[in-house]
């Protein structure tokens, strides 16, 4: 064990440090760094002794006798790395996570318009919703249209350009090939969410002189280290369920669901900002949004589930919640990935 560590040192874990164990492997993650780490499962033992009261050297060594040796080298890492610290150390980072907004938090609202869709309406959900909800992006879902359609969605992306969303942008499926022909609609948009084989088709050719950002489908489900986010809110999220919707779809019919992939599972209404705000709070919308990874099956066994922000619209049982993502392709039991 560390040469400057005597027997009354204090250990104690640093409050921005969070771990979670597998079936074979730990992770632990640095919600202040941002970083996560696999390790062996023998530091989650370590750590678990750690959560309570500081303990000093000797105790340490008395509750880990049998493996003392590598319990040692275990301290020795996670004080290099900031991890655990001592009585003697000056400089703790006790940064926490921020609880102290009322709001709920929507990722992104998703609409579906059509040549009836009345824009005093859709005003009149957005600063509805904007009283009681933090509303970052707004997404219009594009269908299949007529020249009247068509420009209901460029009066729609005017008159919300000036209501403060980080993005505004374009939902479209794979069989919106002949969006090639209204191509105004692309121009005072940032995002656009699509297939990749309208990316290829459509997109690819012209972004060099297009200010937007394509998002691909496969991007959104790509389960993967890379794809792994570490940080107070999406933990949060994925531990307890989000405080809000992370999206919300409105269809023609002002129909409401989670997601525009998520048609099976609807939430209530739209007619009104009252009957949306309604569904918000109906026990459909707080049971799906407190779906955690702890109850998901097979997610439950894996060590990266606080990292991974997979959708809950990607599980395989349209009927259940908790069933198993149909996109991933690690195996918690044998600790690897499968190709």
């Amino acid at each position: 064990m560390n040469s400057s560590l005597n027997k009354n040192s204090q250990i104690q874990i640093n409050p921005v440090v969070k771990w979670c164990k597998g079936k074979r492997h730990a992770l632990i993650m640095d919600l202040s760094k941002q970083r996560f780490q696999q390790m062996p499962l023998g530091v989650v033992y370590l750590l678990d002794y750690l959560s309570g009261k500081p303990k000093n050297i000797t105790q340490i060594q008395n509750m880990f006798q049998k493996q003392r040796e590598q319990v040692s080298s275990y301290v020795d890492y996670l004080i290099e790395n900031g991890w655990i610290t001592t009585s003697s150390d000056k400089n703790q980072d006790r940064h926490e996570e921020s609880s102290t907004s009322t709001h709920r938090v929507i990722q992104s609202l998703y609409v579906k318009l059509d040549g009836q869709t009345s824009l005093e309406w859709l005003s009149r959900i957005i600063v509805g919703l904007r009283k009681h909800n933090v509303v970052k992006n707004l997404i219009f879902v594009i269908s299949e249209q007529s020249d009247l359609e068509r420009l209901s969605y460029l009066d729609a992306i005017d008159t919300t350009s000036t209501l403060g969303f980080q993005s505004i942008g374009l939902f479209i499926t794979a069989n919106d090939y002949y969006l090639e022909s209204h191509r105004a609609l692309f121009s005072n948009i940032e995002l656009i969410i699509c297939d990749s084989d309208f990316k290829e088709r459509y997109l690819s050719k012209n972004t060099e002189d297009e200010s937007y950002k394509i998002i691909e489908l496969s991007d959104i489900l790509d389960v993967s280290v890379n794809r792994f986010t570490c940080d107070f809110f999406s933990y949060q999220k994925c531990v307890d369920g989000s405080k809000g919707m992370e999206s919300l779809y409105i269809d023609l019919n002002k129909n409401v669901y989670p997601h525009p992939l998520e048609s099976s599972y609807k939430l209530g209404q739209a007619h009104t900002i009252e009957q949306l705000e309604t569904t918000l709070k109906s026990s459909k919308a707080n049971i799906y949004q407190k779906v955690s990874k702890n109850k998901v099956a097979k997610c439950r066994d894996c060590e990266y589930r606080f990292v991974c922000q997979n959708p809950v619209w990607s599980r395989s049982d349209r009927e259940d919640l908790y069933s198993e993502p149909t996109n991933c392709n690690y195996n918690p039991i044998k600790g690897r990935w499968i190709n």
